[in-house]
């Protein structure tokens, strides 16, 4: 038996023997004469039967750059991959795949991957793979997708400076019809544009959300990793049939598809705008079009005590003549519709044959109509002709057993008749346009003619009256055109000039009326119809083409006008909605045109104290001097006529007039429109790229303005030297100037009423004891 002293040394040779088997950087050591292979050279040796090596310059050594075998190798990796395989090419390691580590996790899993883009056929063109796209777009969302469409990364501006106007991180993501993808080559629309504001990319991982200007119902969340993408200055492309990438779209499994309906569709599916009732003791099954098609329904001048139903939709049968869109409406007693021992007295107020209606439009989708009756209600329906029958089935609801038959129109959809006359009396003529009529104080009658005029053939005011003369037949316009430009793809050399309103360029007409409504009380009025009034209504839209789009004739914004006529004048409200990126010159506001009212004017807030003789040209003073010039009065033998704008609302400050114009300001002389501008936005008629001198207004952007006009006798009382009725708000007010500087307005000045109120009371505690 070994003694401790030799045990111990047995030991100590034991383990300088495992050191050098375990340590040595050597392929192998020498124990006890005996050649023996170490660890390192056991694991190179394992690592190269199964075609792996410590490096890549060690497994290029080891394997063959031509022919078909020993050209493989693999080589361990570190962080989130573990382990990377290459090809030998003429001895250049080309990276095939790579393998995860236990270290990588849901936001860098696909590094390096197609997805989330996918792998397709685009115009017959199969791409290679987007490698920096694969490196940098980890994950992606689309929401608010279309299901008719797929979207796809066009381009990743990376700081690239060679676009004009391009955010440094700016994208291009596209839209492209899903139909015949791989085949043709669809159009595409650019919902994320470069030029677009984007969120900055640092290095690191982040989640963006890209938002687009013209489609906001559309979003698209990217996860990026801002280390892997190229060297700053460096583009990613995607968007050319030579790029790579380019066939590729962002896999479909990442669409969020939301809900499109919006107020106008918001009812489709339910029963609403209808009522489920029991008539006659029987309770229908909802009809599928009343689910889907019909969206909204009013019930203009409503009976009390009635229900109104529709019963039929003639939708182009031919079983009934004449063949057209035409309805069956009933209307019923209420106190007897639900009653199985009552005999309901229904009366047909619209049949197929005594009522002609509005044809639907079955290319534009969703429409409100007005259904006429043999009385005087009026059915406003919003519907979806989309969701129809195919045409020339008819949708009957008029018997029992039919779905819908006992159904109704929401009562509480109906606006009640008034049996009381207004102080408007209204004639619409047969060519659509309102002539308007209200008693003075003294006793005569006044009033305006509204509708169709124009170059441009638009509503707008047609003549001025009083009593059983035309004082002045407009032959320009009161509502106003505008001075605008389109940011991108307008004209060659084109002018700066007026679009809409009056106003034609080279010939060619520059806006179209697309919408124009007249309503009494309510109640949807048309040609041939007479009444009283308390409120007359005129709802006017109108599409614009830009000065630089008339030779293109693209409309580049909607101009909507809302005209309330009250004894005494009309309220004018306007918004300008862009439908592309725009560039605002001039917006007049409420022009008046005063021809044969020419012995005064005067501007109240304006540069005279009092009324001055009428001279061509002559103006409110410059804004910087006179910023509360707010209304112009013109008077004549004939009465008061009198333009007004809020400085105080939307777009129409003194600070939006250059200082180069009045404020207010006249036509010169030699002009044959002869007006004055109110004025809401003025600038110099001057394309300056270097000092740009317009207001931009970018896609989906509106402005307003509100004002009106005064048609009244000269009546000033003293102190005052001028006094003017309008309508702001609904109500109708006045205005007393004792100087243009100097006013009283006791129905419209009700916050300086309270803090005048406030004051005295104030007074009041401090001078008590």
């Amino acid at each position: 038996m070994a003694s401790g002293a030799e045990s111990l040394q047995l030991f100590e040779q034991l383990v300088a023997n495992a050191n050098s088997l375990f340590l040595s950087n050597d392929d192998t050591v020498v124990i006890n004469g005996i050649t023996k292979p170490t660890l390192k050279k056991i694991y190179a040796d394992f690592l190269a039967s199964m075609g792996t090596y410590p490096s890549i310059a060690a497994g290029l050594a080891a394997t063959s750059g031509t022919g078909t075998n020993n050209r493989f190798f693999s080589v361990p990796a570190t962080g989130e991959l573990f382990e990377t395989r290459y090809r030998n090419d003429a001895g250049v390691a080309v990276e095939i795949s790579s393998l995860l580590s236990w270290l990588a996790d849901g936001l860098t899993i696909n590094r390096g991957k197609v997805f989330p883009c996918r792998v397709a056929t685009r115009n017959g063109v199969t791409s290679a793979q987007n490698t920096a796209l694969n490196q940098f777009v980890l994950g992606a969302t689309v929401i608010g997708a279309e299901p008719d469409y797929y979207y796809r990364i066009g381009y990743y501006v990376n700081g690239y400076t060679g676009l004009a106007g391009a955010d440094p991180d700016g994208w291009i993501i596209e839209r492209i019809a899903k139909a015949n993808y791989a085949t043709a080559d669809n159009p595409i629309t650019q919902i994320i544009r470069y030029t677009d504001v984007a969120p900055v990319i640092t290095a690191g991982l982040q989640t963006i959300t890209l938002k687009s200007a013209s489609f906001p119902e559309v979003k698209f969340v990217l996860t990026v990793d801002g280390s892997k993408r190229p060297a700053r200055g460096t583009p990613i492309a995607a968007n050319a049939s030579f790029n790579q990438g380019y066939s590729y779209y962002i896999d479909p499994s990442v669409y969020l598809e939301l809900d499109p309906r919006d107020s106008l569709t918001i009812n489709a599916g339910k029963v609403a705008p209808f009522k489920q009732v029991s008539r006659g003791g029987y309770l229908s099954p909802t009809n599928t079009t009343m689910l889907n098609a019909i969206l909204d329904a009013r019930v203009l001048n409503a009976k009390a005590g009635m229900y109104y139903g529709l019963k039929y939709f003639q939708n182009g049968s031919t079983s009934a003549a004449p063949e057209g869109d035409n309805w069956i409406i009933e209307e019923a007693p209420i106190s007897s519709y639900g009653s199985s021992t009552v005999i309901e007295s229904v009366n047909q107020i619209a049949t197929l044959q005594e009522v002609k209606q509005p044809v639907l439009d079955r290319t534009i989708g969703v429409q409100t109509v007005t259904l006429a009756t043999k009385t005087d209600v009026r059915i406003l329906l919003t519907i979806d002709p989309s969701k129809l029958p195919a045409y020339g089935t008819p949708v009957g609801m008029s018997s029992p057993g039919l779905s819908g038959f006992s159904h109704v129109i929401d009562p509480a959809l109906y606006v009640l008749k008034s049996d009381k006359g207004g102080a408007l009396s209204y004639i619409i003529d047969m060519a659509g346009r309102l002539q308007v009529t209200w008693r003075d104080p003294d006793g005569v009658d006044r009033g305006y003619t509204f509708g169709i005029n124009g170059a441009n053939n638009l509503p707008n005011f047609f003549n001025l009256r009083k009593g059983n003369r035309i004082i002045h037949q407009f032959g320009t316009d009161m509502l106003p055109p505008m001075v605008v430009d389109a940011a991108q793809n307008g004209d060659v050399s084109p002018p700066l000039d007026f679009t809409g309103g009056n106003h034609t360029i080279n010939g060619k007409q520059t806006a179209v009326n697309v919408g124009f409504d007249i309503l009494a009380d309510g109640r949807l009025v048309g040609a041939g119809e007479s009444g009283r009034a308390t409120n007359l209504v005129c709802r006017i839209y109108n599409r614009l083409m830009a000065c630089n789009t008339v030779e293109s004739e693209r409309y580049v914004g909607l101009q909507a006008f809302v005209v309330s006529f009250f004894p005494g004048g009309a309220q004018v409200e306007a918004e300008f909605t862009a439908m592309e990126d725009l560039q605002l010159y001039i917006d007049y506001g409420p022009q008046l045109v005063h021809i044969n009212l020419e012995q005064t004017v005067f501007f109240i807030g304006g540069q005279f104290a009092a009324p001055v003789p009428y001279v061509t040209g002559l103006g409110s003073g410059k804004p910087s001097e006179y910023p509360d010039a707010w209304a112009v009065l013109c008077t004549g033998a004939d009465g008061q006529l009198g333009a007004w704008i809020d400085r105080n609302y939307g777009i129409a400050g003194a600070e939006n007039t250059s200082d180069d114009f009045d404020l207010m300001t006249g036509s010169g002389a030699g002009s044959t429109s002869r007006k004055q501008y109110p004025t809401a936005y003025h600038r110099r008629l001057d394309r300056d790229l270097v000092n740009p001198n317009y207001l931009p207004l970018a896609s989906g952007k509106s402005y307003k303005w509100r004002g009106g006009y005064s048609w009244q006798p000269v009546a000033p009382k003293s102190p005052f030297v001028a006094s003017m009725d309008y309508m702001l708000d609904g109500r109708v007010r006045r205005v007393d100037a004792i100087t243009a500087s100097r006013t009283v307005s006791p129905d419209a000045d009700t916050e300086g009423k309270r803090l005048k109120a406030i004051e005295a009371r104030l007074a009041e505690i401090e001078s008590s004891p």
